[in-house]
């Protein structure tokens, strides 16, 4: 009797030291996770996932981009959050947009990765006012807490005519600074 329940304990305490390690479960694999950011002393901090931003211009007819047209805009928006507008003036923020610009049109981003040519990519305010390549323009005229920078990109051809335009996919990118005054 006593072997029974000796046996009884051994099968239970092997079966609960079974059971623990089967609910450790298997390893299916692993990764790494990177974080960065910055520390600025400014009026605003720029909202998590607006700093690298990827806009999509989508698929654009070459007809489309003749006489210089423009394609359709793709909007923007760069999030600026805890802005503190204490003590006195409001701050106003500007932007300066940095890049390679096109082959024949310095206000076009070039393109740096492409089967396509004869492009650039250019930028304006939501107004549709088009921004110049490395100079720093006033958006907007801050208030307390959250703001937003709205922006339009745009494809439009190199030359005047659109002429040589060759189809393809392509990747063109900018840098931007904002500045708080």
């Amino acid at each position: 009797m006593k072997m029974n329940k000796l046996a009884v304990a051994l099968v239970m305490t092997m079966g609960i030291a079974s059971a623990a390690a089967n609910a450790a479960g298997t390893v299916g694999g692993n990764g790494v996770i990177k974080f960065n950011g910055s520390i600025v002393d400014a009026a605003c901090s720029i909202a998590p996932n607006n700093s690298d931003q990827t806009i999509d211009l989508g698929s654009i007819a070459i007809k489309a981009l003749k006489g210089g047209a423009k394609s359709t805009p793709a909007d923007f928006h760069i999030k600026l959050t805890g802005c503190d507008v204490s003590g006195g003036a409001a701050p106003k923020a500007s932007i300066t947009f940095n890049g390679a610009s096109a082959a024949g049109s310095s206000n076009l981003l070039g393109i740096v990765s492409s089967t396509a040519s004869g492009v650039g990519v250019g930028i304006s305010d939501a107004n549709g006012k088009d921004f110049e390549l490395g100079k720093e323009t006033e958006v907007k005229t801050l208030i307390q807490g959250e703001n937003s920078l709205d922006f339009k990109a745009y494809v439009q051809a190199t030359g005047a005519s659109g002429s040589s335009i060759t189809a393809g996919d392509f990747t063109s990118q900018t840098d931007f600074v904002i500045t708080y005054n």
